[in-house]
């Protein structure tokens, strides 16, 4: 143990610094410039570095510079080294490095918490000669180099982890660790026997060999776990159900660093306690909140007056972002913030909004839950036009208490997808799936290693509002109050999506006429030739109006799809007809219809225009979206035509009755009954349509 935080301790057994430039020539730059007003701290910096034999004069050929950063109390100054030249030719090492979501799971059924924190970190690794060198640093006070391991080095993490997790992992089974722990000697004890024997570590340090350390390696036979979880450098924190077995674990630890001569920070450590601080969160039995000072700090914050500004807000939320619902629905608006929307005349009522909101719910941030393996969990799901939401909850005393939040704004291509797609897509990032591979079908397959139960929740469901905890977002209505943060989107105003639009339902006793449409094209290495159908259908004996196709000459999937739907329209008004619904498999055209998506290219905005001039001599018109397998009669008129490279009208009484056998909009356009509702079943089933 380590009384004081900023002892030195003893360099640890069994692992140096070594640093492997690939046979690089050595690299020295020239000291920067040092203000006169930091050369005094600099000087007693050096001084009390050189005395704690942390850095030793050096006639080093490499040389990297100094950087002087000011303290938070803007009067003392700290030592970084400008090692970016150094670290650009240094080999990787290859080693894991935990995250941090990992390291604050699997902690349900901890009643009392340990945190330790090693003493002065990377200082307790000693460094190789020839690592020694390649550290070096030149400033105005001289030519230095580390005989300890330096912060800012490419592999000093990993080589600090690597020191930790060795230590963790394995404890020496020996009858001397059944029984009491031997006492350990004081500080003058060390000091004397370490003063009349050469260290283990200094030894291997200055041999010959010190470049490679492969040697020293324990008998893997002798070993077992100490800890069932891994550490962060030198935050280490682990629990356990009783006071007991937590003192009998911190034991085995303690003896365990003893060996590995690894040196623990006694004033900066908490033992055996109900409540604990770790990675800037406050663990305990009940959850873990956030840190509330850090959070407190963030919600005493103005709005920032630069995008510089925004992004360090941002930056701040970003490590707590568990904790807040609807992270990025609500820091959308402020993501897309350009330096020029903080000029004079720059629209910032989004993102003041969005801002306010943010703080409001970092104060408002729950608890959030260890996840309790042997519980099921449940997920709520939201996605609007340019973000996802997702909710991980699991049922404690009758409530269903958050356990994560998820969330992350839409790519661009993203936006297009249908909006049950994007559900899917807020459920695989909450069971971190990290790839995606194209849209519904492939859905499906992701979604396998997990068994889902999928209930539809019914709007206004007040027994399901009832069993969130309160302060959770149902869901219900959210849209409606995200009018005032909504970003704007690229290219054109926003436009919100209307489901009832997009998706237009008829009742069963719909009397009227329904005009489904298709296109389809030749690449241009083929001629860039393609063609178009369109079918009016009298509804409700679904018979056929009149059914045509037409061969088009240098054109594309898009522009033939808009041919048929145009022409089709042109259709229904030569026949005096005034209310429509029209149906197609083109996602593109109906949304660009629709306003949902913008229209960018010049051809394709030509078809736009004429499309709005002959709707606008209709009635009322509604739009409905339907796969190809539905909309199969009219894509076989235009797959025909395709092969033909002829115009038609069909006529033939065989035709149409085989059209009819094909079409199967009648089986996505209707209303679902009040019955089939109220009979619907949970199932452990996703369908992709």
């Amino acid at each position: 143990m380590i009384a004081s935080g900023n002892a030195l301790p003893p360099p640890a057994y069994g692992v140096v610094c070594d640093i492997d430039v690939q046979g690089h020539p050595p690299i020295k730059q020239k000291a920067r410039r040092t203000p006169l007003r930091f050369l005094g701290k600099l000087y007693e910096l050096l001084k009390g570095l050189l005395t704690a034999r942390l850095v030793s004069f050096s006639d080093s050929p490499w040389a990297s510079p100094i950087v002087i950063v000011l303290e938070k109390n803007g009067i003392d100054i700290r030592l970084c080294i400008d090692y970016k030249r150094v670290n650009a030719i240094t080999a990787i090492m290859e080693y894991a490095m935990p995250l941090v979501d990992d390291l604050l799971t699997e902690m349900q059924a901890y009643l009392w918490f340990c945190s330790l924190d090693a003493a002065s970190g990377f200082w307790a690794v000693m460094m190789t000669r020839r690592a020694r060198k390649i550290s070096a640093f030149v400033c105005a006070l001289g030519h230095f180099e580390w005989l300890r391991m330096a912060l800012g080095l490419k592999n000093a993490p990993m080589i600090y982890q690597r020191m930790i997790d060795n230590a963790e992992d394995r404890a020496r089974v020996t009858e001397a660790s059944v029984g009491p722990t031997e006492a350990p000697r004081t500080k003058f004890e060390a000091d004397r026997a370490l003063s009349t024997t050469e260290s283990a570590v200094a030894t291997l340090v200055n041999s010959p060999l010190a470049d490679m350390y492969s040697s020293g390696e324990s008998d893997e036979s002798s070993l077992v776990p100490v800890l069932d979880r891994r550490s962060f450098a030198d935050d280490i924190c682990f629990g356990s159900e009783t006071f007991e077995a937590c003192l009998a674990t911190l034991d085995r630890l303690l003896s365990r660093f003893r060996e590995c001569r690894i040196s623990v920070s006694f004033s900066k450590s908490l033992f055996v306690q109900r409540r604990v601080g770790f990675l800037s969160h406050d663990v305990s039995a009940a959850g873990i909140p956030p840190d509330a000072k850090k959070a407190a700090a963030v919600t005493e914050l103005s709005f920032p007056a630069s995008k510089k500004g925004v992004q360090y807000f941002l930056g701040a939320l970003n490590y707590y972002n568990r904790f807040i619902q609807d992270f990025a629905v609500y820091g959308a608006a402020l993501y897309q913030l350009k330096d020029a929307d903080f000029e004079p005349g720059g629209d910032l009522s989004a993102a003041r909004q969005s801002f306010a909101m943010l703080q409001q719910r970092v104060r408002d941030a729950p608890i959030l839950r260890h996840i309790d393996r042997g519980k099921d969990v449940h997920v709520t799901l939201f996605a609007n036009e340019w973000a996802l939401s997702s909710t991980l909850m699991q049922e404690h005393e009758g409530k269903l208490h958050p356990v994560r939040f998820c969330g992350r704004m839409l790519k661009d291509a993203e936006m297009n997808y249908h909006p049950t797609e994007k559900e899917v897509l807020a459920l695989l990032l909450v069971l971190k799936s990290k790839t995606l591979f194209g849209r519904a079908t492939q859905f499906a397959v992701l979604l396998s290693p997990w068994h889902l139960v999928v209930e539809r929740v019914k709007e206004k469901d007040c027994a399901f509002a009832q069993l969130l905890q309160a302060g959770l977002t149902s869901y219900v209505d959210l849209d409606e109050s995200l009018a005032s943060v909504a970003p704007p989107s690229k290219g054109s105003p926003n436009v919100r999506l209307d489901p009832h639009l997009l998706y237009a339902r008829l009742p069963t006793s719909y009397s009227g006429h329904v005009l489904s449409f298709a296109g389809s094209a030749k690449t241009e290495k083929h001629g860039g030739y393609g063609s178009c159908s369109w079918i009016l259908w009298k509804l409700p004996e679904w018979t056929i109006v009149i059914a045509a196709s037409a061969y088009l000459e240098a054109t594309t999937v898009n522009l033939a799809e808009y041919a048929g739907m145009n022409n089709g329209v042109s259709a229904a008004l030569g026949l005096a007809i005034t209310d429509l619904v029209i149906v197609g498999d083109s996602r593109l055209a109906i949304q660009q219809s629709l306003g949902v998506i913008a229209c960018r290219k010049e051809t394709l905005m030509a078809q736009l225009n004429h499309h709005r001039e002959l709707v606008a001599k209709l009635r009322s018109v509604k739009y409905l979206h339907a796969i190809r397998e539905f909309n199969a009669a009219a894509d076989s008129l235009a797959s025909e035509t395709l092969e033909s490279k002829a115009s038609a009208v069909t006529t033939s009484e065989a035709r149409i009755a085989e059209l009819r056998a094909l079409n199967r909009i009648n089986e996505v356009i209707y209303e679902t009954s009040v019955d089939e509702t109220t009979e619907e079943k949970p199932s452990t089933e996703i369908q992709a349509m």
